[in-house]
């Protein structure tokens, strides 16, 4: 029988994000969406999505076998958007390369460990436990 062991798991419950970009009244829409994507593209990034290989042929053969989040998985977001004199980058992209190291921090702060390899499955975190 598999019993389960919680030591190792990272879940997000809250991500609170504030974005400078220019222009914001006409794009609020966008960017907002945009964000909300882009952070839940780097959740999964972060904590789930894998691909491996065996004798050269991927595994995940399935959206199912992928780790892809799942509505369930997706914690509150709040997101805070801030006029700023800057030009134009981007209305949501840059969310996603700001999520791995958060996660990091707050696996560090919450255990000690320091987690440098996305994903951060279970097996990742308890080695860096040790």
């Amino acid at each position: 029988m598999h019993t389960w062991d919680p030591i190792g798991y990272v879940a997000s419950t809250l991500v609170l994000t504030a974005f400078g970009m220019k222009n914001i009244v006409p794009l609020r829409v966008v960017a907002m969406c945009s964000n909300v994507v882009f952070i839940i593209y780097g959740l999964g990034l972060t904590l789930t999505e894998r691909i491996t290989f065996k004798d050269g042929v991927v595994q995940q053969v399935n959206i199912r076998d992928y780790g892809v989040p799942r509505m369930g998985d997706i914690p509150e977001l709040h997101i805070k958007l801030m006029a700023t004199p800057n030009k134009p980058t981007g209305a949501g992209q840059m969310a996603t390369p700001l999520v791995a190291p958060a996660i990091s921090a707050a696996v560090f702060a919450a255990s000690g460990a320091r987690v440098r390899h996305t994903p951060f499955l279970p097996e990742r975190v308890r080695s860096a436990m040790a």
